[in-house]
């Protein structure tokens, strides 16, 4: 399996160790990684007889707690090509998985199950570690994204400065059925129409967003006991449901996301978006201050009141830009009493950010405890931060777990 790039390509392990060292984590590669995972185990339902799993490409090991939670008798393993990324992940998950520095051609022992997600988009020859993968595997599970385009609107292809070089559809791991090295290949298409940032007009290409969703690919060298996992369901963030029915490879051509459902989905979004707006102001008022945790991802996107006069204030936050998640619950909450400090009245998740309450469980819990919930529902959720302030009736349509529930400050 070798690791021969083209000249252009940007995607060496020194790139990757830099940029794990300084970068990952402000960009919210953690974090995006583990909601990925969920997607895909909310999405496919894994072989019963699987008892092994290497994860490749791991990074730093954020996808393999959502695998112990949904199969717990999986024995974990995660291997990079960084090894500041390992260190990392031998750090925080070294007590439930074995992780190696390795790349594709270095990889060793054979597995039950091979997960490899949003890695293989930045290698051109991303059949031949394909091909190396199936020999340790009984399945290869696959994941990137679907139909990115570049600029120009064509297929990607090694550019300077670009990481991801390979544009992927249902076709692209057909040449392994042909040739014999595996069974069956299913896939799965789920959007995730803002996983990879807001959507805006002016990066449509031919009625297709680039980004705009993901696609899960199975390859089974052995005739696979997994099934579509159960009903269609929504995303884990909570939002709207954007979710897609799973697609069987074998579909006839055409299946899966057309432009039309591409344009349905942006429509979804939108609406969701104009709800939001509307809820969070009916609460927030015209003029107060609000903290917005939305992963970077609406706030730009904001029209009318709220996006005038500096009011929604990005989390974390320097200098009135956005400035990554927080790296742990110490963190969000010392940002989040610093900016209480400068006035901010009202803390609000929107539903791209709802994964949080289960990734900054510490944070949440105190939030809950400190500050009323003055609205929840399936696009915000809002608390009051000003002194003096409690739970107000609950109102009409507020999903509240606990709605005659009133909390004092601490």
């Amino acid at each position: 399996m070798s690791m021969r790039l083209s000249p252009l390509n940007k995607n060496t392990r020194a790139t990757w160790e830099g940029y794990f060292a300084d970068g990952w984590e402000r960009n919210r590669g953690r974090q995006q990684t583990w909601l990925f995972a969920r997607y895909f185990l909310d999405t496919v339902r894994l072989p019963e007889s699987a008892q092994t799993l290497l994860d490749v490409g791991c990074a730093m090991g954020d996808a393999l707690p959502a695998f112990r939670e949904r199969y717990p008798q999986l024995q974990l393993h995660g291997c990079d090509v960084s090894a500041a990324a390992i260190d990392q992940a031998r750090a925080c998950y070294g007590g439930i998985a074995t992780f190696h520095v390795w790349d594709f051609a270095q990889i060793r022992g054979d597995f039950d199950i091979i997960y490899c997600s949003n890695t293989l988009e930045h290698f051109e020859n991303y059949l031949e570690i394909a091909r190396g993968l199936l020999t340790h595997c009984k399945q290869l599970y696959i994941l990137v994204p679907h139909l990115e385009l570049g600029k120009d609107g064509k297929p990607l292809k090694p550019e300077a400065g670009q990481w991801h070089v390979a544009t992927f559809d249902a076709s692209s791991f057909d040449p392994l059925l042909r040739e014999g090295r595996v069974r069956q290949i299913r896939h799965w298409i789920h959007p995730c129409p803002v996983a990879w940032g807001p959507l805006r007009p002016e990066v449509l290409v031919e009625g297709i967003y680039p980004h705009s969703s993901e696609i899960f690919y199975e390859l089974a060298v052995e005739t696979p006991d997994s099934v579509e996992a159960g009903n269609a369901a929504p995303a884990l963030a909570g939002g709207p449901n954007l979710y897609a029915e799973a697609v069987a490879g074998g579909a006839p051509a055409g299946s899966g996301w057309d432009i039309n459902e591409h344009s349905a989905s942006l429509l979804h979004w939108l609406d969701a978006l104009g709800r939001l707006e509307r809820e969070v102001e009916a609460v927030v008022g015209a003029r107060e201050r609000f903290i917005l945790v939305d992963d970077d991802e609406l706030r730009s996107e904001l029209r009318g009141a709220l996006a005038t006069g500096g009011r929604p204030i990005p989390f974390l936050e320097r200098d009135g830009e956005y400035w990554g998640p927080p790296k742990d619950d110490a963190t969000a909450v010392l940002e989040l009493e610093r900016l209480r400090a400068t006035g901010a009245g009202f803390l609000v998740f929107a539903w791209p950010s709802f994964w949080w309450a289960d990734y900054y469980d510490a944070f949440h819990t105190r939030v809950r405890s400190r500050f009323p919930c003055v609205h929840e529902s399936d696009l915000a959720i809002v608390f009051d931060l000003r002194d003096g302030v409690r739970s107000p009736p609950p109102r009409s349509g507020d999903r509240r777990e606990n709605p005659d529930e009133t909390m004092d400050r601490e």
